[in-house]
């Protein structure tokens, strides 16, 4: 998800700017950055806490701002689908997060 947002800059700008999110063209690629970060450093446990937190800000922000199903006119079923997938993905995240938390030092 993450190196699609890098690849296609432009779209996902524009993607924001409909949904008027705050500073597109700035926050779409720190967001997309962040979740990059927090990808690689779960896949590999590296810093697992500050991955799987990127991991989750990124969820816990976009989603509910971008998949606004609750304000579409018309059929939703798209925005539904990916909100729930999201959810999961940021429900995913926190259980990481707490791994991380409870393999942290001295544990």
């Amino acid at each position: 998800m993450a190196t699609d947002d890098l690849r296609n800059f432009e779209e996902r700008i524009r993607y924001a700017e409909s949904k008027n999110a705050p500073a597109p063209s700035l926050s779409v690629p720190a967001i997309s950055g962040g979740l990059l970060f927090g990808s690689v450093g779960i896949a590999l446990w590296r810093v697992p806490v500050a991955s799987a937190a990127a991991v989750a800000v990124f969820f816990g922000s976009v989603t509910p701002l971008l998949h606004d199903f609750w304000n579409v006119d018309g059929p939703a079923e798209q925005e539904i689908i990916e909100f729930s997938k999201n959810v999961a993905l940021l429900g995913a995240a926190l259980a990481f997060l707490q791994l991380g938390r409870s393999q942290g030092p001295g544990k």
